[in-house]
């Protein structure tokens, strides 16, 4: 599953953890007054399957579809917009899941493989 965050200047990639900050050790270092050196976390649940933000008790806070959340963890869902620090850029959270596959699709395919397969092995040929 790729994610990444979507504002104006572009896109931003998300690791399976993506510290957020003004520190140069920050993933996604934000250069603003209002961001703390070590501001927030977004981290893959793998339970889950899916991202959870933290905010690190931050000054000015982090805000979730305008919602402003402080040293709590929020779970994301695709669209969340986010944005952290009183003022700044926005951050659309997109989540490109991967192609879902009919069990008819999957079953044809399989299908298809074996098939394939014992032309290899020149069985069924003639």
């Amino acid at each position: 599953m790729k994610a990444y965050l979507k504002s104006a200047d572009g896109f931003f990639v998300l690791n399976k953890s993506t510290t957020i900050g003004k520190h140069v050790d920050s993933d996604l270092v934000l250069q603003s007054s209002d961001i703390d050196n070590h501001h927030a976390l977004i981290e893959f649940n793998e339970t889950e399957g899916s991202f959870v933000l933290q905010d690190f008790n931050s000054r000015n806070g982090t805000f979730v579809n305008e919602c402003h959340i402080q040293n709590v963890a929020v779970k994301l869902i695709p669209g969340d917009i986010l944005r952290f620090g009183s003022m700044g850029l926005t951050y659309e959270l997109v989540i490109e899941s991967p192609p879902q596959v009919s069990p008819a699709s999957a079953r044809s395919r399989m299908e298809m493989r074996g098939y394939a397969g014992a032309r290899v092995q020149g069985r069924g040929w003639r």
